[in-house]
């Protein structure tokens, strides 16, 4: 059986051929496989390429993956533990159970969250659900403040500003002007979420990646590199 050989561990590749109306060859990454889908007239050295050349991504998705369950061992020996995080700091939380409540989400002044509603664990569906919703209600007040304070002191203007549930970018900048950001980014630390605005503001002078955009963002931002390092090795488990 082919492997495939992360930094970190080797997995097997497991090929499954899909009915003859299936034309495209498509990847999943497990913790313990990558699974290939692909039509029977897709040879196997076909597939050893694709992979090879897809490694990087299946690293980070197994990365991703990989943390996530972390996260989530902890979080099972910690009861109050969300799984979530706000700001780069986990975010912990004192259930207050009511059958008959909705869900109410409060920040206390020692950082942990208040919720009161017919749960009695903060890891339960419907209490995640409700941190969630309070989360994306952090990301639409910071976000567009931190925009504008951005853009004031950098001499930018901008269209709107939009708050998104994407799986794959952390932000984005129009030919419009607008700029969308991801909700997730308010769990990541402060300077991240600041170098994340200041890059999107830099497309509207370069709506593109040269030398002269990555000027700019050092130029507004000397921090980047840490901030990239950091959402390299953190990201993907906030987004998967």
């Amino acid at each position: 059986m082919h492997t495939v050989r992360f930094p970190s561990d080797e997995l097997p590749v497991e090929v499954i051929y899909s009915p003859h109306r299936h034309t495209t060859v498509s990847l999943e990454v497990h913790l313990d496989k990558i699974l290939v889908r692909a039509p029977r007239k897709v040879s196997a050295d076909s597939i050893k390429v694709l992979i090879e050349r897809r490694k990087s991504w299946l690293h980070k998705r197994w990365q991703a993956l990989y943390d996530r369950q972390r996260r989530q061992v902890t979080a099972n020996a910690d009861p109050s533990c969300t799984g979530l995080w706000l700001f780069g700091n986990p975010l912990n939380a004192d259930m207050i159970y009511n059958s008959k409540a909705t869900y109410i989400v409060r920040l206390e002044s020692n950082g942990r969250l208040a919720i009161t509603g017919p749960s009695h664990s903060p890891r339960e569906p419907e209490a995640q659900a409700a941190i969630v919703a309070w989360l994306k209600q952090q990301a639409q007040q910071v976000i567009p403040n931190r925009v504008q304070q951005w853009a004031t002191q950098m001499g930018a203007s901008y269209g709107k500003v939009r708050i998104k549930n994407q799986r794959s970018r952390w932000g984005s900048c129009s030919s419009q002007r607008n700029l969308n950001f991801n909700w997730r980014l308010v769990e990541a630390p402060d300077y991240v979420l600041d170098y994340v605005v200041v890059h999107e503001l830099c497309h509207l002078w370069e709506m593109n990646h040269s030398a002269r955009f990555w000027r700019l963002v050092g130029l507004y931002f000397p921090q980047n590199k840490e901030a990239r390092t950091w959402l390299r090795q953190n990201g993907m488990s906030l987004l998967y």
